[in-house]
């Protein structure tokens, strides 16, 4: 049975009936987070996970690290690092790189000798994380308002390796994780233990440790293109300073909020059927469909002279589009050709039905006839 809490059920993004609700789920949390519901929107970002953690079409895994640790869910993010590191690299993503350490700080609050292991875990993720982004150091303490010791903030280590040094798809990660979660770096006893961490990995980089130069190429290799996922997190997430960084062609192109960058291998269950397009509804507009309510053979696409009437009342109603542009005759000369087109179409109506019901059909159609021959056009007036 279908139980949506379960975790087991999943929903292809490529087809698009399904994208609304993955756009819904991520709306919804999004919004519930802005009003400090944070373990309500955790449990959101889980639902969207599950629904296809394959692809992550939406990036959930970008943003499932705030919502943890601003909802004190500390074992919860260390498990999913644990469980999905070996299959998902998550440590090659800047926010699981220091959010992980965070949270294993955190976990190591009470001193037991498991938890001084973790403490130890938790230095040792922070300064890999640092050697490896070193251009987060600097903005982060920025946005938390906060200034660096000279010797670190200085340091050529820090300062050359900037935002500006980066490739655009590690700039982009990192602006999303500063951007979002430089809350949780506020605490003044996260404040000390990073600048200590800080110091333990300049000594790696001022001993030209291997390590760093390892970390540097590793840099410049991976993170060349921003993949689609990606993109489409920055556009629903709507962070102004994050979406300043779209590529240009992204960026300079058209994106409908409804549903952002679909992607190149999708699918629809379904075809839409092709709607019957009228000709002459572009030149003749109302009139036209006036026109086919009153005679329903009348057909601005039927082939030039196949209906006697359709022509007729194709030219005329062509003539009153044109008339406000100047054509001849005006639209009182329009009028009057409809008028005959359609004495034209009811006579032989009426004239057959009178052979069949003499009565009250042909009596009624008479008076319908003879309205139209007495139609008055001298006081018609135009704008």
């Amino acid at each position: 049975r279908f139980n949506i809490t379960l975790g087991t059920n999943r929903l292809d993004y490529r087809k698009s009936e399904n994208r609304a609700f993955f756009l819904a789920i991520f709306r919804h949390l999004a919004m519930v987070g802005l009003r400090g519901c944070y373990r309500t929107a955790l449990e959101f970002c889980k639902l969207l996970l599950s629904l296809d953690p394959d692809t992550d079409p939406l990036g959930v895994l970008l943003m499932i690290d705030f919502y943890a640790l601003r909802s004190t869910q500390y074992s919860f993010l260390i498990r999913i690092f644990n469980e999905w590191e070996s299959h998902r690299h998550l440590s090659q993503l800047p926010n699981f790189a220091f959010s992980v350490a965070v949270a294993m700080f955190h976990e190591s609050g009470s001193g037991t000798r498991e938890d001084e292991h973790l403490a130890q875990r938790a230095d040792n993720l922070l300064k890999k994380g640092l050697l490896q982004f070193p251009s987060i150091l600097l903005p982060l303490v920025d946005r938390c308002g906060v200034v660096m010791p000279p010797e670190i903030s200085t340091h050529t280590f820090f300062a050359k390796e900037g935002p500006s040094s980066e490739l655009p798809g590690l700039k982009q990660l990192i602006g999303l994780y500063i951007e979002r979660t430089h809350s949780v770096w506020k605490e003044p006893e996260v404040l000390t233990w990073l600048e200590a961490v800080c110091r333990s990995a300049l000594k790696d980089v001022d001993a030209k440790a291997p390590v760093v130069e390892t970390y540097r190429k590793v840099r410049l290799a991976r993170y060349q293109g921003t993949p689609r996922n990606i993109l489409r997190h920055i556009i629903v997430s709507d962070l102004p300073n994050v979406t300043a960084m779209l590529p240009a062609d992204v960026a300079n192109s058209a994106i409908m909020m409804y549903d952002p960058l679909p992607p190149e291998d999708s699918y629809s269950s379904y075809s839409r059927p092709e709607r019957r397009t009228v000709a002459g509804a572009s030149r003749a507009g109302l009139l036209s469909l006036f026109l086919q309510s009153i005679v329903p053979s009348y057909n601005p696409q039927a082939p030039a002279g196949s209906n006697e009437e359709a022509v007729g009342l194709q030219a005329a109603a062509q003539a009153i589009a044109g008339a406000g542009a100047g054509g001849e005759g005006g639209a009182a000369g329009a009028l009057q050709n409809i008028l005959a087109a359609l004495r034209l179409h009811l006579a032989p109506q009426a004239a057959g039905e009178g052979g069949e019901e003499e009565g009250e059909e042909e009596d009624a159609a008479v008076p319908i006839a003879d309205d139209i021959n007495n139609f008055d056009l001298d006081n018609l007036e135009f704008d």
